[in-house]
């Protein structure tokens, strides 16, 4: 039986809580949540170019429920990243505290599995309110939302005496897509390293991956296979929670020692003269693993960085 959950956090929490103020008639219970939107509109946010649409934050919930428009999950995200970064720049850690404790009612007074995808995900796999022998690591991304839902799903597994620990993954943002590549990076050795230390210690380990960008459960994928975990994902038009068992993958470990010198040697950018004088060509099994640099140099891509993740992070896999 799995006793520890690595989970991806998206930003169901804060999208589907919006939601549920407004169809509860919470206004007055939840102030900051119900005052987010219209704020932003006062200070002339949609006058400023930041791309969120100046009905949401003029009459927020009419414009979730309009048809003719759908619901703009992405505007509300950014809407709650302009505030958290507000609150973060004023230092006012009291109205950071009173957020989460308004999401946290909502957690308490509503379906959690409903608000959370996480939760739902969580729930559907047989874990129920007693959490007391649970251990759960949550993968956050490197933005305010993505920490603010992390911190709030810490602070109610903490709430059920499980035992639960919080991680960033720097870089993983909506910057640009060198930022966001890096950020992959530093997810894949959040992953492996929280999965080497849970397997150090003979803990059942399953991979939660709801939530969080689409792009990581690519990589979350390989390396659940490489370690033999099951992947767990749910969706809500599903009628059940997918768990995929592990496939017999492993590393090549004949592939690593032939190339792992010209991979290592491409961590900085390299001129076509370096290479031809020290390589004379590449192998074509590399082409993958390579891009070019603005100045036409030669290195890494993101998908080469974490090969040599992967194999450094996780060299026990190779003698399997």
């Amino acid at each position: 039986m799995i006793d520890h959950l690595i989970v991806s956090v998206g930003t169901s929490l804060v999208v589907n809580g919006m939601r549920m103020v407004e169809q509860q008639q919470m206004q007055t219970r939840v102030p900051i949540l119900m005052g987010l939107l219209r704020e932003l509109s006062r200070e002339g946010m949609g006058e400023q170019g930041t791309g969120v649409d100046s009905d949401l934050v003029d009459h927020p919930f009419q414009y979730l429920r309009s048809s003719s428009k759908g619901i703009r999950a992405k505007d509300i995200v950014r809407a709650f990243d302009v505030l958290l970064k507000e609150i973060e720049e004023e230092e006012a850690d009291e109205v950071y505290q009173t957020l989460m404790e308004e999401i946290l009612l909502l957690l308490e007074e509503g379906q959690p599995g409903e608000l959370s995808a996480e939760l739902s995900t969580i729930f559907n796999i047989g874990v129920d309110e007693d959490m007391s022998k649970l251990k759960v690591t949550l993968l956050a991304s490197d933005t305010g939302v993505g920490k603010f839902c992390a911190d709030v799903l810490q602070a109610y597994f903490e709430g059920r005496e499980a035992e639960c620990e919080l991680k960033i993954s720097r870089g993983l943002s909506y910057g640009n897509l060198r930022s966001f590549e890096r950020g992959l990076i530093s997810y894949t050795n959040l992953l492996i390293s929280t999965i080497e230390s849970a397997l150090v210690e003979k803990e059942m380990v399953g991979l939660v991956v709801t939530g969080g960008f689409k792009a990581q459960v690519v990589y979350s994928a390989i390396i659940a296979m490489l370690y033999r975990i099951p992947i767990i994902y749910y969706n809500e038009l599903f009628s059940d929670v997918v768990i995929l068992p592990p496939i017999p993958l492993k590393l090549d470990r004949d592939f690593w020692m032939e190339y792992k010198e010209i991979l290592l040697w491409f961590e900085k950018p390299r001129t076509e003269w370096e290479i031809r004088k020290k390589w004379q060509s590449i192998p074509s099994d590399l082409e993958f693993f390579l891009e070019k640099t603005e100045e036409k140099k030669r290195q890494l891509s993101a998908l080469g960085r974490i090969l040599i993740q992967i194999y450094n992070t996780s060299s026990s896999l190779l003698y399997i």
